[in-house]
């Protein structure tokens, strides 16, 4: 079973109150069961990261695995031992 660790900034890191989460997948989990996960674990989350059906994660925020690339595809695995960034992109000028 895949551990991933989670990374909180932002908006995500003041309603959690937390740097940081550590999460145990089933075989086959996906990021969007990472996404399930946070939502269950941390209901403030609904509505401000996480969309409130709980399965996404709400514009502008994404994942950034490994500080290398962004998860465009939810559905897809992580891998064991991924540090997950959940952050926001703002756009400027």
């Amino acid at each position: 079973m895949p551990t991933v660790v989670v990374e909180f900034y932002g908006t995500s890191r003041q309603v959690t109150g937390q740097k940081e989460t550590t999460i145990t997948l089933e075989e086959g989990g996906t990021f969007r069961d990472v996404v399930r996960t946070l939502a269950a674990r941390y209901p403030g989350l609904r509505g401000n990261v996480i969309q409130p059906n709980g399965e996404e994660l709400q514009i502008p925020n994404m994942f950034n695995v490994n500080a290398q690339r962004v998860i465009r595809d939810l559905d897809t695995q992580p891998q064991d031992g991924d540090r997950i960034l959940l952050m926001f992109v703002t756009a400027g000028g």
